[in-house]
C-alpha cells in the first residue's frame, strides 16, 4: 500500500494510465488458463515478449514460450485445446506481465521500437530489452512519449492506448479494483 503525502489521490496527474506495480519492478513467472489447463510462462526479459508481440504471432507466446508442457501439446495435437485458446492464453499472459491490458502493452511495444525518434530516446537511455520487464519497457515508452506533452496530448494518448480493439469482450475491459478506484475520485472529488 503506498504511504506520503500522495497516497490514495489516484494516478498522478501527468497520467490517467494505471500500471501494476509490481510488475515493472522485475519479469516475473505467469500462470495463465489454456482451457482446463494451467501453464506457466517462465520470468522473461521484455526481449522475449516483443518479439511474438511485434510479429503478431500470440502462438509464439503459448505454446510457445511455455514451460515444457507435454499435456498442452497433446491436447493441441488431439483438437481439445484450440489455437483460439491459446490466443486468449497468450493475451492473459502479456496482460499479466505487462500489467496493462494486453492491446495497451502491444501498442505501446509497437510504439517504442517503430518509431526512430522514441527508439533513439531508449537507446540514449541505455533501456536494454534483455534486463527489464514488459512491464518497466511499456512504462518506459510511455515515459518518453509524454515527457513533453501538454496534458490535453497526454489524455488524447491515453485514450489511443487504452481504446479497445474490435472484438474484445465487455468481461475482458472490466477491471473491478480500476472501477472502484475511479469511483471512489469521482466520490471525493463531490466533496
Amino acid at each position: 500500500m503506498p504511504t506520503g503525502p500522495t497516497a490514495g489521490r489516484g494516478p498522478p496527474p501527468w497520467s490517467s494510465m494505471d500500471i501494476d506495480g509490481l510488475a515493472v519492478v522485475t519479469p516475473r513467472l505467469v500462470r495463465v488458463p489454456v482451457a482446463d489447463l494451467i501453464v506457466e510462462i517462465p520470468a522473461l526479459p521484455a526481449l522475449a515478449w516483443l518479439t511474438p508481440i511485434l510479429a503478431e504471432r500470440w502462438t509464439w507466446i503459448v505454446p510457445g514460450l511455455v514451460v515444457d508442457d507435454d499435456e498442452l501439446v497433446d491436447r493441441l495435437d488431439d483438437g481439445t485445446i484450440t489455437v483460439t485458446q491459446c490466443v486468449d492464453a497468450a493475451r492473459l499472459a502479456v496482460t499479466a506481465t505487462a500489467g496493462l491490458p494486453w492491446w495497451v502493452a502491444v501498442r505501446l511495444a509497437a510504439t517504442g521500437t517503430t518509431r526512430l525518434d522514441i527508439a533513439g530516446a531508449l537507446a540514449l537511455a541505455g533501456v536494454d530489452a534483455l534486463r527489464i520487464s514488459l512491464a518497466a519497457w511499456c512504462a518506459t515508452v510511455y515515459r518518453v512519449v509524454t515527457e513533453h506533452a501538454d496534458p490535453k496530448d497526454r489524455g488524447k494518448l491515453d485514450f489511443e492506448l487504452e481504446r479497445t480493439p474490435p472484438g474484445v469482450a465487455a468481461a475482458e475491459r472490466y477491471d473491478p479494483v480500476k472501477a472502484a478506484a475511479a469511483f471512489d475520485r469521482a466520490f471525493a472529488a463531490q466533496r
